[in-house]
């Protein structure tokens, strides 16, 4: 009687569920008739989200690694963009929803910790120099895709809870970095992948990835830009990562992550050369200098001579472009584009006297700059005139003026207390996996400790507030500290507030 009653139940079960499947097909298919290929990427959206619903941690994996290969942001909702960024705002949606519903569904504790209470003061406070701009209209694009990033690092801090979490996080960063740097290769040696700077201006509106050739005192350069939109961005995501290969050769347990990590420094290096970037050779000097401090990177004599040699020859095969360049004193005093970078640095400068408290609001820099009639102003006007360049992506070359002169002293307070707490909780988490005798849990702190200084000294030359790796690290640092490598949380996550959703 069990299995007739049984047999009986199941009947119009499978009868509902098989016409429930026919009626979704029909849908389906009506969808794809009328809307083409968008229906199609709604299913792979819902599929997509349905995933993350169960794995939220997968979201952020995906989301970091689209990030990470889709070069400079855009404006949000802009039409030109490609598909991999457009892919990672729909990814990063989809993820931070999919993590929102399961913290609500099971009960599970926010980790708010100190650097994000301060830094959605930032973020509040950055809302509010829009809102008093004149522009602020045009502007609201640029506070919103901050607040994109302010999400992210809400997502990572909370996903990133244990150790092998995290050190998967790092992985999917370098292999990301490590593909970057293959590009930049390619378009260095590729002469389809290369264009004269005055037709790569006219390409920027088609997000067009290419190398730019640049004439130089010594030459042409061809500066590589590896699918970060600019040499310069390139050369940032390799001086913040790098540190982080030597806490990935520590911990792999295989030749093959050794043998990857180690092939991620050799490309990383030839393409950090390959941006013909003064930042990148200045900086790298410093990191390379505090990882041997830090005993990251040991200098025996054996590595000393023969990374002597390796640079004595290097030297014959330079090119003589790179050269004049970055290894030519005079470059760094004398040369246009520095005396270009000083018009924009002291045009912040202005800007943030004239409006100290609240700033010109985010992305409020560059329609102001356009304004002025000093010789860079006019060099920026054609860009935004004749090549389509959005005003609100201009900046100074230097994140302290920029976030000064875009939210005030009072933001740029903020901003430096944000990174000052992220250094401290880095500190305080090495001296704790120090005394527990965690080597992994030490060599990660470390090198993460100096992947921020790497950032701090690089954003004397760069305005890179919403730059995606500068996120990435920030988070990484932060969820580490209040994690043991073991699953277990650190004895001072204890003390840190915390709130149910």
């Amino acid at each position: 009687m069990t299995a007739v009653t049984r047999e009986v139940g199941e009947g119009p079960g499978r009868l509902a569920g098989f016409l429930a499947m026919l009626l979704g097909a029909a849908i389906l298919a009506a969808a794809i008739v009328a809307t083409g290929e968008q229906a199609l990427y709604g299913l792979a959206g819902a599929l997509l989200f349905a995933l993350f619903l169960r794995y939220p941690i997968l979201g952020l994996y995906i989301t970091t690694a689209l990030l990470l290969i889709s070069g400079s942001a855009t404006i949000v909702g802009g039409l030109r963009v490609s598909i991999p960024l457009t892919a990672s705002k729909v990814a990063g949606f989809a993820a931070f929803t999919a993590w929102a519903i399961n913290v609500v569904v099971t009960r599970k504790r926010i980790r708010f910790t100190a650097p994000t209470a301060v830094l959605l003061a930032f973020l509040g406070w950055s809302a509010l120099g829009v809102l008093f701009s004149s522009a602020y209209e045009q502007q609201w694009a640029e506070w919103f895709r901050m607040a994109t990033l302010v999400a992210y690092f809400v997502l990572a801090v909370n996903l990133l809870d244990s150790g092998p979490r995290i050190r998967t996080f790092v992985i999917i960063v370098l292999l990301c970095g490590l593909a970057m740097a293959a590009f930049a290769l390619a378009q260095y040696v590729l002469p389809s992948m290369q264009v004269e700077i005055d037709q790569a201006s006219a390409d920027v509106g088609a997000r067009k990835e290419v190398a730019l050739i640049e004439a130089t005192g010594g030459g042409e350069a061809v500066r590589v830009s590896g699918g970060a939109g600019h040499s310069n961005w390139l050369a940032m995501i390799i001086l913040m990562t790098l540190p982080l290969t030597a806490y990935w050769f520590m911990s792999a347990r295989s030749f093959v992550g050794k043998g990857l990590s180690l092939l991620t420094v050799a490309f990383g290096l030839v393409a950090l050369v390959l941006t013909f970037t003064r930042t990148g050779f200045l900086v790298g000097v410093i990191i390379l200098a505090i990882l041997g401090l830090r005993n990251l990177v040991r200098f025996t004599p054996q590595r000393v001579v023969a990374v002597a040699l390796a640079l004595f020859f290097a030297w014959f095969f330079l090119p003589q472009s790179y050269k004049e360049r970055v290894l030519n004193l005079d470059q760094y005093t004398k040369s246009e584009s520095v005396r270009n970078r000083m018009e924009l640095q002291q045009a912040a400068w202005e800007m943030a006297g004239e409006h100290p408290l609240f700033g010109v609001g985010l992305g409020g820099y560059g329609p102001r700059l356009l304004r002025s009639n000093i010789h860079v102003a006019n060099i920026m006007r054609w860009f935004v005139e004749d090549q389509d360049w959005p005003p609100q992506f201009i900046g100074c070359h230097n994140f302290y003026l920029q976030v000064a002169s875009e939210t005030g002293i009072v933001g740029l307070l903020l901003m430096l207390a944000f990174l000052a707490l992220v250094l401290r909780e880095v500190r305080r988490a090495h001296r704790e996996f120090r005394e527990a005798g965690n080597q992994a849990g030490m060599a990660l702190t470390s090198t993460l400790e100096v992947c921020i200084i790497a950032f701090l000294i690089a954003a004397v030359f760069l305005h890179a507030l919403q730059q995606k790796i500068l996120w990435m690290i920030v988070a990484l640092a932060t969820a580490s500290s209040y994690y043991q490598f073991g699953g277990r949380e650190a004895p001072h996550a204890k003390s840190v507030p915390e709130a149910r959703a």
